[in-house]
């Protein structure tokens, strides 16, 4: 598990009703302990699960709109190269 600080960002707060809220006061500063409190969020293994999941579900059905669109006659409907491209260039921009 991994320890990251809390922010009053919106994907945190829908995420304190799934996921432990802990709080820590770090060594270095024990001598005044109101000024070092500090939130955590406990991150395990599903909030990324959920997020990847959620992601991946998205570029299946985007790939499958860009396969099922790219014969229509139709020149504003006709993206299917662009979609494509977007695609590509979101699996490029992601990878490590």
């Amino acid at each position: 598990m991994q320890n990251v600080a809390f922010t009053a960002k919106g994907d945190h707060i829908a995420w304190i009703q799934v996921e432990q809220l802990t709080s820590s006061i770090n060594m270095i500063c024990a001598h005044n302990p109101k000024l070092c409190y500090q939130l955590s969020l406990v991150i395990g293994a599903l909030r990324p699960s959920v997020v990847f999941g959620y992601k991946g579900i998205l570029i299946i059905f985007g790939i499958f709109l860009a396969h099922e669109t790219q014969n229509v006659r139709l020149k504003q409907v006709n993206d299917s190269r662009f979609v494509g491209m977007s695609i590509y260039n979101f699996v490029a921009k992601n990878q490590k």
